[in-house]
């Protein structure tokens, strides 16, 4: 590659890994005092000067390892391959994040965004997240400690999962993040777009009990069309599932194959009537559980 005789390249020097070290640490820290350009961080103006970064690397220094750093080798991509130049790095903290920690019993799947605004082909919307723009992220959590123990990038049809065509695309990110947890007695708990009978009967077969809201429309849903009151409850069930309506303020569809359709306590009284507030058993393990990945969300917003 030929360059120019001004270009930051005519002064390169090799780099070791303790200066890696601090590249990686100033890269990390610049999330936590916020710039507006990233000449900032490096300026001599008394009343923005972050003192810290000059002191471990200069800007052209900084600029051109940003510049020179690579992951992957470039001439090996596969044409349509998203996420050639970083998928050494996923990889290994896919495989790091699973190796290192045993669940608890009781784990959950979602989505997360992490925050990106630029120019990319996967970037996603979704208006229910923190950051509403960014890169969509199927993750796997421990309920108990939010840890995350797996994770898939969204890239559209070349995502790195294996459709299945009785569980659909869902079924099979379930099944992808699932593949090193079944067996083992977990409990795993799943918003709509996840679960469905097809798929709950597929976990119960390999282990798994699941507890999740559901859409009404989903094939091998049973009917549930009576009117209820606030507070009421209809529920159809198997011999492993329970599919369960519950009037609140709107209705909500659970499908569970680890409670039955009891109501319980909350601990909570109502203002108006001065009684216990009930709500059905999956209800309340649903919102107790499927926090985990909104934690994980908080921490990255940062």
């Amino acid at each position: 590659m030929s360059t120019s005789q001004f270009s930051r390249l005519q002064k390169w020097a090799n780099t070791t890994v303790e200066e890696l070290y601090i590249f990686f640490t100033i890269t990390m820290l610049k999330s936590r005092v916020k710039k507006l350009t990233l000449a900032e961080y490096w300026t001599k103006d008394p009343l923005i000067a972050t003192h810290q970064f000059s002191n471990y690397m200069s800007r052209d220094r900084y600029l051109l390892l940003l510049r020179i750093l690579h992951f992957n080798d470039n001439t090996t991509q596969i044409p349509g391959e998203r996420l050639h130049k970083l998928k050494p790095i996923i990889d290994h903290l896919r495989n790091t994040y699973s190796s290192v920690f045993v669940p608890f019993q009781n784990i959950c799947i979602d989505e997360s965004l992490v925050l990106f605004k630029g120019r990319l082909q996967i970037l996603q919307y979704i208006p229910s997240k923190r950051h509403r723009f960014g890169i969509k992220v199927f993750i796997i959590c421990d309920c108990e400690t939010g840890y995350v123990l797996d994770f898939i990038v969204y890239t559209g049809a070349t995502t790195d999962i294996v459709p299945t065509r009785e569980l659909g695309v869902s079924g099979a990110v379930v099944e992808t993040l699932m593949k090193n947890y079944l067996q083992k007695g977990h409990t795993l708990y799943l918003d709509n777009w996840y679960s469905s009978p097809l798929l709950f009967d597929w976990l119960h077969k390999n282990g798994t009990n699941a507890c999740g809201t559901v859409r009404k429309n989903r094939k091998q849903m049973p009917t549930l069309n009576n009117k209820l009151q606030k507070g009421q409850i209809e529920s159809k069930h198997t011999d492993i599932m329970v599919a369960i309506k519950w009037l609140d303020r709107r209705e909500v569809c659970m499908l569970t194959t680890i409670h039955k359709d009891t109501m319980e306590k909350t601990g909570k009284t109502d203002r108006r009537t001065n009684t216990p507030v009930l709500k059905p058993a999956c209800v309340i393990d649903y919102n107790k559980n499927m926090g985990a990945v909104d934690r994980t969300d908080m921490m990255l917003s940062s």
